[in-house]
């Protein structure tokens, strides 16, 4: 498969990335208890940087402490969250990097138990998705917003960030303000398109008084909020020139809004790609460049979307999450090698519901990429694995990869396990793609695999493992 378009450099402003494959900003709940940036997420970046990411956009910087949406979230309101930043961007550019800080404000998007008072908006509105009932913001309230911005993407360029991203979508106070669905303001902030403009128009505005011209900003928006009384395509392609014409450097093009909330990160059952079409249009709207992310996880439809002229740049945001090195297997033609993202959201939309740390399904190094190290064993030894379903296909791949002698015995005829049958079901093919990437990994480990094969006693004494792993499932 040929990939060469997702492998061209490209400029977003003065700012040259390597290739065109982005890993947007996703949370992760893995900062701080005091919002500033750990050590685990800068091994979780780093670690992405290293396997080849053109551009990394880091999840969810806050301007304001009341402009949380979750208690781990970063937080920029504050010059004592520069050191800590500066380590992170230290840490992607040392693995050859860019990388951007997404900053924004969670308006009605939040609870009073995250933030310890009642959320705020453009108007007072029942929240379709927590039930929450937000305030409406003074306009001198909104002045200290536009400026905590401003001075929220000078800190991210002295942290050294490459750029900023502005969160325009999905929801949140700057979506809010540019949407008839959640902005019924009858003051200068409301009313037309030019006054629910007004909000990110300012907040660009404030940017460039403070770092000038010269430093990227782009923006994220929704192509369509997918809501009666919401944005439309038709609406958003002059949204799109608006914002271009303020000083945006690039649109990062998504859809939906809280009350759409599935198409915000597509599960397995949406088709792929399902935002490129929006892109698309708002591509042919403006000359900046434009970024598509929504369930996009195979190289093939990121490089025909790239080779279809429907956008600039493609976000792999849980394919990055699932495999690290999805670009440097890719640029070495190891397509098989490349762990897939299943579509399941379990580890990542489910657990940031919960203000807790993501995880994957597929790859359990998430989170975990200073600990989980695979180092060459002291000593081999000679390794029997028991079963031959995931949590087995992981163990033996792990052990033989460390360097110990490995033989894998499953009772059955197939490896896989009960993944087998989780991928019967429609929509499910993934779960086949895994325990295919799985079984071939192990393969390649040089496992040797022995299928209809029960373990007993005679058979443990006749291979005379120096150690048993039994994974034979609930």
């Amino acid at each position: 498969m040929k990939t060469n378009r997702l492998f061209q450099p490209i400029k977003i402003n003065n700012v040259e990335l390597k290739n065109r494959l982005v890993m947007p900003a996703m949370v992760t709940c893995f900062g701080n208890r005091d919002n500033t940036v750990s050590e685990r997420l800068i091994a979780y970046h780093a670690a992405r940087a290293k396997g080849g990411f053109g551009l990394n956009i880091v999840e969810n910087f806050a301007v304001h402490p009341e402009g949380k949406a979750f208690k781990e979230v970063l937080g920029l309101w504050d010059d004592k969250f520069i050191p800590g930043s500066r380590n992170l961007t230290d840490a992607v550019h040392r693995n050859g990097g860019k990388i951007f800080a997404q900053i924004y404000h969670a308006g009605s998007q939040t609870t009073e138990e995250v933030i310890g008072t009642q959320p705020v908006a453009p108007s007072a509105f029942l929240h379709p998705f927590l039930g929450t009932l937000p305030r409406e913001l003074s306009p001198v309230e909104i002045e200290e917003i536009i400026e905590a911005f401003g001075i929220a993407a000078l800190r991210s360029r002295e942290a050294g960030f490459d750029g900023v991203e502005v969160h325009g979508s999905h929801g949140y106070l700057v979506a809010e303000f540019m949407s008839p669905y959640t902005n019924r303001r009858t003051d200068e902030y409301g009313g037309d398109l030019l006054g629910r403009m007004r909000f990110p128009v300012e907040i660009i505005k404030s940017i460039r008084w403070r770092v000038g011209k010269d430093f990227p900003v782009i923006i994220r928006i929704a192509g369509d909020e997918r809501v009666s009384e919401g944005r439309t395509l038709e609406e958003s392609r002059v949204v799109a020139r608006i914002l271009e014409e303020a000083g945006y450097d690039g649109l990062h093009v998504t859809t939906a809004t809280t009350a759409t909330m599935p198409y915000i990160a597509p599960p397995y059952y949406a088709p792929p790609a399902l935002n490129t079409t929006y892109a698309e249009v708002i591509k042919k709207c403006v000359t900046i460049p434009v970024i598509t992310t929504g369930r996009i996880n195979d190289p093939l439809i990121a490089e025909c979307i790239l080779a279809e002229g429907r956008a600039d740049l493609v976000g792999m945001g849980r394919a990055s999450i699932a495999d690290p090195d999805l670009p440097k297997k890719l640029a070495a033609g190891l397509i098989e090698d490349i762990r897939p993202c299943v579509g399941c959201l379990q580890g990542c939309i489910g657990n940031i519901y919960f203000n807790r740390p993501i995880t994957c399904l597929a790859n359990p190094e998430v989170g975990r990429e200073e600990e989980m190290v695979l180092s060459p064993a002291v000593k081999v030894k000679k390794v029997l694995v028991v079963g031959g379903g995931p949590a087995g296909l992981e163990a033996a791949r792990v052990a033989a990869r460390r360097g110990h002698r490995v033989i894998l015995c499953e009772k059955n005829g197939k490896l896989g396990g009960q993944l087998n049958l989780a991928a019967v079901p429609p929509h499910k093919q993934g779960m086949a793609q895994l325990v295919k990437y799985m079984v071939t990994q192990v393969r390649k480990a040089r496992v040797e695999v022995c299928l209809n094969t029960e373990v007993g006693l005679e058979l443990i004494k006749r291979i005379s493992p120096d150690m048993v792993i039994v994974a034979t499932g609930g």
